[in-house]
């Protein structure tokens, strides 16, 4: 609560005031490098990570109207997951540290537009996103692309194991047959 009474109390400017603020590149950019060293610190912490991409995941249900602007939040999110289980590795640590630095600033609601002031809010937040996207989208595209790529995979895992199965099953009817056969000629010479 010390460093929220810190920063408002630092502010001579007043929530009217700074939603009246555009947010520029520059702007958004030194967002990111502020909250990087915390960034840093939740990607070596696995169970504080996920703590925090659990708050973040209640923090983006409970937003509305502007939902459809974050649509990447998600797949973010995911992406992050992936890295710290070590089921994704093909990110640079910079560009999770940038992604990362994004959903600290989305999820915190002192910025530099309040949260709380209807339509304004999440203006800032948008920025702050979309700067972290310029600089990893390629990343996040390969990522989307090994997503598709499993899921593909999951899918012919399951084909093939259908396709094994009902292998499987006609040679087991067919050793059913052969028995039956041997067991006939068995009892004919009987």
């Amino acid at each position: 609560m010390g460093l929220l009474k810190k920063q408002k109390s630092d502010s001579t400017e007043s929530s009217h005031e700074k939603a009246g603020k555009t947010m520029t590149e520059k702007d958004a950019k030194k967002a990111l490098k502020s909250n990087q060293k915390k960034a840093e610190e939740l990607l070596k912490d696995e169970r504080k990570m996920n703590d925090f991409l659990s708050q973040l995941d209640a923090k983006f249900n409970a937003v509305t109207g502007l939902k459809d602007k974050f649509a990447d939040i998600p797949i973010i999110v995911s992406l992050i997951r992936s890295y710290i289980k070590g089921e994704y590795r093909e990110l640079p640590l910079g560009t999770a540290i940038g992604l990362v630095s994004a959903l600290i600033y989305f999820f915190s609601p002192v910025d530099i537009i309040p949260d709380f002031l209807p339509g304004l809010g999440y203006v800032d937040d948008l920025m702050v996103v979309a700067v972290a996207l310029k600089f990893s989208y390629t990343d996040l595209d390969a990522y989307k692309k090994w997503l598709a790529e499993k899921g593909n995979q999951s899918e012919e895992d399951g084909s093939e194991d259908e396709e094994n199965e009902s292998e499987d099953n006609v040679n087991d009817n067919n050793a059913d047959d052969e028995r039956e056969k041997d067991n006939e000629v068995e009892t004919h010479e009987l």
